[in-house]
Parts: structure tokens; sequence; C-alpha cells
């Protein structure tokens, strides 16, 4: 029998040592099996308070203070959206905007009318206006005085207008009318209405005016023309009353008002005559006659810029009260049919004849009266006093004998 060599020997006890070694150090097999393993959520169990987590709105002099609305309203005047943008204007001129008054404010244009829900259902709002009915532009008036206006319009679109409609104010002087006025009746596509409106003459003396257009079922605002954004509107003239509440005196049968002393407004006829070409050239590529130029108008024009030089004010009344047609009934002139224009401005921001003749053209009111077909002679006075407010003062009557 062969004995075992040293080496053999060596190793059956080291992998006995082995076995023992490994044997001592496993742990015993968990009695169940482990649940897979699954990711937590990042989150935190919900604490309790004792005080709910939201608390009552803080308060300013006992009224709760609410957080805004994620979009604003429109701007409204007594319920009323705001008007439409006017014309750009010359940073240096004006032509005497209309001021707020207690009857009501005056008001920024507004933007264009959305189109109804009828339009969207697939009838079209086209308002056409066929003209005055009563109260033409310009008509006298003393103060306090009752009177109806009353336009007439065509439906030239294809929704029915019905009593569920109403002509609403727009913007100017409301005249102590109604902010809206329904329909009387039902106005098929094709037919014509007459729309009125009761008002009373401001107790300021001067010339008003007051802005309106219509309003559908649903409250959206529409006006005439191509857009549905123009208005139609009540223009006219008051008288001034004295401290008796009586009409004052014609200031046609009064001297003009003096110029304060020192008054340096220099009149210059080349500028004024430019103004005259102009609008004539206005008239012209509207298919109208031009205007004659008319010694007395230009007479009672130059008296009032003057006037609004030397005694520092803009607007179509004068320092004595007058309107135009006094001023030129004044100069012995009779007329059927007067208007007027003013613009002021320094000749350096746009006070030119040109820019004068421009800002006219792009204002309604004032474009109408250039293109008034009912007119024959103008008269333009211009003056110019580089100490004065607005520098250059345009005045421009339009009449018919």
């Amino acid at each position: 029998m062969t004995r075992p060599s040293f080496l053999s020997l060596f190793c059956l006890l080291f992998t006995a040592c082995i076995f023992l070694i490994l044997a001592g150090c496993s742990s015993p097999a968990p009695t169940t099996a482990p649940a897979p393993s699954q990711a937590l959520p990042f989150s935190t169990p919900t604490p309790t308070f004792a005080q709910p987590l939201s608390s009552p709105s803080p308060t300013l002099a006992g009224a709760p203070v609410q957080s805004s609305p994620t979009s604003q309203p429109t701007s409204t005047l007594e319920g009323i959206p705001s008007p439409t943008a006017a014309p750009t204007q010359p940073a240096a001129s004006t032509d005497a905007p209309p001021q707020p008054t207690a009857d009501a404010p005056a008001s920024t244009p507004a933007a264009a009318p959305e189109a109804s829900p009828q339009a969207d259902q697939g009838c079209e709002e086209k308002p056409a206006y066929y003209g005055d009915v009563t109260i033409p532009d310009d008509t006298f008036f003393v103060q306090g005085a009752s009177f109806t206006k009353t336009w007439r319009f065509r439906n030239d679109g294809t929704c029915t207008w019905t009593p569920d409609y109403k002509l609403v104010f727009y913007s100017g002087d409301i005249m102590s009318g109604p902010l809206s006025q329904p329909f009387p009746v039902t106005v098929p596509p094709g037919e014509q209405v007459e729309l009125s409106v009761d008002l009373v003459s401001p107790t300021r003396g001067g010339t008003h005016i007051g802005h309106w257009w219509f309003e559908d079922p649903s409250g959206q605002r529409f006006g005439t023309g191509s857009a549905r954004a123009d208005t139609f509107w009540v223009k006219i003239a008051v008288r001034f009353l004295d401290q008796n509440d009586q009409p004052q005196p014609d200031p046609g049968s009064q001297p003009p008002p003096t110029p304060p002393a020192g008054c340096a407004a220099q009149a210059d006829a080349a500028v004024a005559g430019q103004v005259l070409v102009l609008v004539n050239q206005n008239r012209s590529a509207n298919g109208l006659s031009p205007l004659a130029s008319n010694g007395a108008l230009a007479q009672a024009a130059l008296i009032h810029s003057r006037d609004m030089a030397c005694n520092g004010f803009v607007d179509h009344n004068g320092s004595d009260g007058s309107l135009w047609y006094d001023r030129i009934a004044a100069q012995g002139y009779s007329y059927s049919n007067a208007n007027e224009n003013i613009y002021v401005g320094f000749p350096d921001f746009g006070g030119t004849a040109d820019g004068a003749v421009t800002w006219w053209m792009n204002s309604q009111v004032h474009r109408d009266n250039i293109l008034n077909a009912q007119n024959s002679e103008a008269g333009v006075g211009y003056v110019y006093d580089p100490n004065s407010e607005w520098g250059g003062y345009y005045t421009i009557v339009f009449a018919r004998p």
C-alpha cells in the first residue's frame, strides 16, 4: 500500500478547512420569499393642521379683496364701450376737442365692432345711412330746448332688424338723451326705417355733437360704412344766455372783439390762399365745383383766427360769445348755408396749410364741411404769433348766399 504523499495530505486538509468556514458563515434561508422590489413614490403623507390650509381673503375697509380676472372687460361709459380712435392729430394741433361734461364725459373712439352672431349664422349687417329727417347739422337752439332727432336708414344687409335692435349712444354730448333706444318696428332686408331719439340742447352755448350707432340683440355694436364702424350724429349750435337767462344780443350787431394790447398775431394772406387751393383740390378730386373766394367770409375768418391767437383759446365760440354764423352776418353776408373749420399748430410741427387741410380731410365732420355740395364760397383767415400757445391759427368759413 502506497503512502500518500505530503502534498496530497495538505490538499485534503485545506479543502476540509474551507468547507467548515463556508458552513459557519452562511445565514439560514428565509421562511418566506421577499416581495418584488418597488420604487417608493416621491411624496410624504399629507400633514394635518389645526387651521384650514386656505384662509379667508384679506379685507380692505371691510370689503374682501378679490383676485383679478384673467381678462379685463372693455372699459365702459355707463355700460357703453369706449369709442374708436380718432384720426391721428399732429402733436401741436387741435380743433377744439369735446370736453367732458356732466351730461356725457368725452370718450375715446372704440375699435371696429366684431361680427354679430347673426353674421356667424349666415346673415350680414349692412345699414346704409339715407340722411337726416329732422335737425340738419348746425340747427340753432336756445339753451335747454327739447327736440327730436330723426335719421333715415336702409337695411342693405341680410339680417332682419327687430325691436330687439337698438340705437346706442357712442360718444360726444348725449344731450340728455337715452343711453339706448329700441327700434320701433321690424325692418326686413331692403326696407327703410326712420329712427329717432328725444334730446335737449345743452345749457352751455356753442357747438355740440353726439355720435350714435347700432346694437344687435346679442349686444354687438356696429355702425355704417363698408367696415360697419362709422357713426351717425346730431350736431347743433346753442346760443349763450346772459345772467338773466335771456339770449345775448346778436353779436353781428356788435363790434368785433378787440385784441389784447401787445398781441403780435400777424395775418398771412399767402398761407390763407394756399389753404383754399388745397381745399378746392380735394373738392375737385371728389367731383365737386371749387369754392370761390369771398372777401366778407375771409374777414369773418380772419377776425376769429386773431381772436383765438390773442385771447388764448381754440374753439368755434368767439371770446364775445359769437359763432361762425354771427361773424358772417356781422360782415353783411346773407347766407342760406354756412359751416366753419378751425385748426392750430406751429408750422415746424405740422401747423402748415397742408397739415391743416390733411387733418380736416381725415376728420369726418370737417371733411363733410369741405365736401358740402351746398356751399359755393369760402373765406380763409390765418394769423401767426410766435409767442402764443399754438403759433398758427387757421379758420375757414364755408357758405352759400
